[in-house]
């Protein structure tokens, strides 16, 4: 979206923070929530054909989840310890990036019935997380309004507006949604709970916003950085890194890939050592033989 600024004034200008804006920060909210949906409509395409597939898809996307969510909480509380040092620009894009986990809740609620009962820590994950971004988005309004009384002119009050909306809207889905799916996707009728997954359209939009504005405001506001931030630090670096390693990770325990590998290797082990194929020998009758002994002197004349 694009706000009026005043990037030419100096004094409108702030120093930068990578590890909490940065492209690695926020490639990594991105890669686990799209990973997430493409699980999620994978599950629904083949759940009703290829139920073993969709099953262990299920157990994959429940990790990457809890992923989503840890990852975000991580992040949530990171901005918290920093909130007196950093500036509206980096707790803006840190809440972006803090947003996808809620899309990403609903995506396994849709596609995992008895989600949120399914595990003890899926309801107070997510209470969690709600109270954390809500909370930290109240704080940087805040910083946000001492921004604009402070320096007049330099920023624009219509992204504070902005913001609001999108954030009122965004939250009162994903908390609707949510109980709803906790409703219904108790359900053991498969007719029932069919309806209940077209609610897969509310993330999947809600997920291609929040990753145009992550991506495209970045670029329009960071020419009030007073430098260009880094692209890879290794508080950008470390996130990203484990991110791909838990979408790994889950792949290989949901696959059963241990066993798969000690199959493969107990069958290679055990042709190697094969015994030879035995030789078997005709064993011919032997032929009769003749007795040519002198016959006894009873028998001679």
């Amino acid at each position: 979206m694009t706000w009026h600024m005043d990037f030419a004034n100096p004094l409108c200008h702030f120093s930068d923070d990578p590890d909490l804006s940065g492209k690695g920060i926020r490639l990594t909210a991105a890669i686990s929530t799209i990973s997430t949906m493409l699980l999620a409509y994978t599950i629904l395409l083949t759940e009703r054909h290829h139920s073993g597939l969709a099953r262990k898809l299920g157990n994959m996307i429940i990790g990457l989840n809890g992923l989503s969510l840890f990852f975000a909480c991580t992040l949530l509380c990171s901005g918290w310890v920093l909130a007196d040092t950093t500036t509206w620009f980096n707790q803006r894009f840190l809440l972006d990036s803090a947003s996808f986990a809620a899309d990403s809740v609903i995506f396994v609620a849709i596609t995992t019935p008895g989600y949120f009962t399914r595990s003890l820590l899926a309801i107070p994950g997510l209470i969690l997380y709600l109270v954390l971004v809500m909370s930290f988005f109240v704080h940087w309004t805040r910083v946000y309004n001492t921004e604009l009384k402070s320096k007049p002119g330099c920023y624009s009050k219509q992204m504070l507006t902005d913001m609001w909306i999108f954030a009122s809207i965004d939250f009162t889905v994903v908390i609707i949604t949510s109980l709803a799916l906790g409703i219904y996707n108790r359900s053991s009728t498969p007719q029932l709970f069919a309806p209940i997954k077209l609610i897969i359209l509310v993330p999947t939009f809600t997920t291609s916003v929040e990753l145009y504005w992550l991506f495209s405001d970045y670029d329009s506001l960071k020419p009030l950085l007073s430098a260009p931030e880094p692209d890879w630090t290794f508080g950008q670096v470390m996130p990203l890194a484990m991110i791909i390693g838990g979408i790994l990770y889950s792949f290989w325990i949901s696959f059963d890939v241990d066993d798969w590998i000690r199959t493969k290797f107990s069958a290679l082990t055990a042709h190697s050592n094969a015994t030879p194929p035995q030789v078997y020998v005709l064993n011919h009758r032997p032929m009769p033989t003749v007795d040519r002994s002198p016959p006894p002197d009873s028998l001679i004349g």
